[in-house]
């Protein structure tokens, strides 16, 4: 899925980098012809590779991190059973969950949207002749640090992220149970 909606990233991060600067698209048909003119269509694919490395550990944090705060409630709170937890400490898991796993992927994203936006003249994200994530990771850590580069941004993604990952996460634990009980 990720692979297939992708370029609507790339053109989603196109347009907000060009906002900023001087808008010239004034389509998205528009947009996509002048990518392809200008960078080939492997441009809608730039930081691809970054999305896709960094969906395995996010998946993997937030999960662990979900059924460890889980436990700790239930453990807290005296019960026996997942099913037992109230929403209000699913959402609580959840929450706590994504805001784990956002932060320590975050270079990741900030690699990823730099790739998008390396084609757009005075982006200064000059990634596009650096491919190697290490690389790029390297790179923007020499130049602009730990807080102002690799983490550039994180505080918006710390609203949104832990927000979508609680009421996912206590949307399908609400859902497993309900369909536990009428199996």
């Amino acid at each position: 899925a990720t692979c297939l909606t992708y370029p609507l990233d790339v053109l989603r991060a196109r347009f907000a980098a060009e906002l900023c600067a001087m808008p010239r698209d004034s389509s998205y048909f528009e947009a996509v012809k002048f990518i392809i003119r200008r960078e080939g269509p492997s441009a809608f694919f730039s930081g691809l590779r970054p999305s896709l490395i960094g969906i395995v550990p996010y998946s993997g944090l937030s999960f662990a991190a979900f059924e460890t705060i889980k436990a700790k409630l239930r453990a807290r709170s005296g019960l026996l059973r997942d099913e037992d937890l109230k929403p209000s400490q699913r959402l609580l898991a959840g929450g706590f969950a994504g805001l784990f796993a956002q932060t320590a992927t975050y270079p990741l994203n900030v690699v990823r949207r730099r790739m998008q936006v390396s084609g757009i003249a005075g982006s200064g994200a000059a990634l596009a002749i650096n491919p190697s994530i290490s690389k790029a990771l390297r790179s923007i850590h020499a130049s602009e640090g730990i807080a102002n580069g690799l983490f550039k941004g994180l505080t918006l993604a710390i609203i949104k992220g832990p927000l979508q990952s609680a009421v996912g996460f206590a949307v399908n634990d609400i859902m497993k149970k309900q369909l536990s009980v009428r199996s």
